[in-house]
């Protein structure tokens, strides 16, 4: 019997509270694959700067990412349910057998839309198992380069080519203790605080965003879903419940799952990309001019099979 399950991560949580005009889709291109930026002017709609495949307006689309980075602790499938409710409360994971199970992280790079294979370090113990766990770091890199049709102002030039630069955001947009963080914000022309640079040559470096709360505008550590699905940040420990931006260090998922694995099984687990990245722009009216602001992470998909 073949048992598979393929999900989104973060599709609950991510730009719930985004204040960005972000469409649903990949922006429209010319034929030459650059992205249109539409004609503005003074008085126009700030937040109608791309148009997405699908018709929608906006100051930002999803677009693939060149590499997505990813750094995992866990991964595995439990019997009883891990995921513990209060704060501060410890996980449990003593029903767990995982696949991949690190004190210190496995970095993992997702390239191009074909599924990437995770480096394990463990095997599944035989029975039948009502959850799949994943924990990884709650800081997530991207590497990406557009170019488009028209000029596009970044940290300190312009072009039609822009490319993510060494940079690092939060997703709430807390101040995280011991974190130099950027805070691009619509409306403002401070270039200092943009994640993106515009030019001729691309240089591209990886630009991070961390989810330092899963909350709309206060500290949540924690969503649970009608669906079956729980997503909790955790301390340094990988264990205990985070309680502040600051001690919130990894992100645990746990999703209801059905799986029976026996000593003859086979599995296949593999991540891929989608619209995996957000490229947020903003239009300056008294500037005419649209500045690139920053690369969101957006969800990256999880294939896990057992034969």
């Amino acid at each position: 019997m073949n048992f598979c399950r393929l999900f989104s991560f973060f599709c609950i949580i991510l730009f719930c509270n985004s204040a960005f005009a972000e469409t649903d889709s990949a922006c429209t291109r010319t034929a030459g694959g650059a992205i249109i930026a539409n004609a503005l002017s003074p008085g126009s709609d700030d937040a109608a700067i791309v148009t997405d495949i699908g018709g929608e307006t906006g100051s930002s689309c999803k677009e693939v990412p060149d590499f997505y980075k990813i750094n995992f602790y866990k991964f595995g499938l439990c019997t009883a349910n891990p995921y513990a409710t209060g704060s501060g409360s410890t996980q449990d994971f003593s029903s767990c057998s995982f696949l991949l199970n690190n004190d210190a992280s496995v970095e993992h790079i997702i390239t191009g839309l074909a599924g990437s294979p995770l480096t394990t370090n463990g095997n599944l113990a035989t029975g039948t198992y009502n959850h799949l766990v994943m924990v990884l770091a709650n800081r997530l890199s991207q590497q990406l380069t557009e170019t488009f049709n028209t000029t596009i102002t970044g940290k300190t030039g312009a072009g039609t080519t822009c490319w993510t630069i060494a940079s690092t955001s939060a997703y709430g947009g807390g101040s995280i203790s011991g974190e130099t963080l950027i805070s691009p914000q619509p409306g403002s022309d401070n270039r200092a605080t943009l994640g993106i640079d515009c030019g001729s040559t691309a240089d591209p470096d990886y630009t991070t965003e961390i989810y330092e709360t899963l909350g709309d505008g206060s500290f949540d550590a924690d969503i649970e879903e009608d669906a079956g699905l729980r997503v909790a940040l955790l301390q340094a420990d990988g264990v205990t419940k985070a309680t502040t931006i600051s001690n919130a260090k990894q992100i645990m998922v746990v999703m209801d799952a059905a799986y029976t694995v026996t000593e003859s099984s086979k599995y296949s687990l593999g991540f891929k990309m989608t619209a995996s990245s957000s490229f947020d722009l903003n239009y300056q009216h008294s500037e005419t001019k649209i500045y690139a602001l920053k690369v969101g992470a957006d969800p990256f998909q999880v294939t896990f099979t057992i034969n």
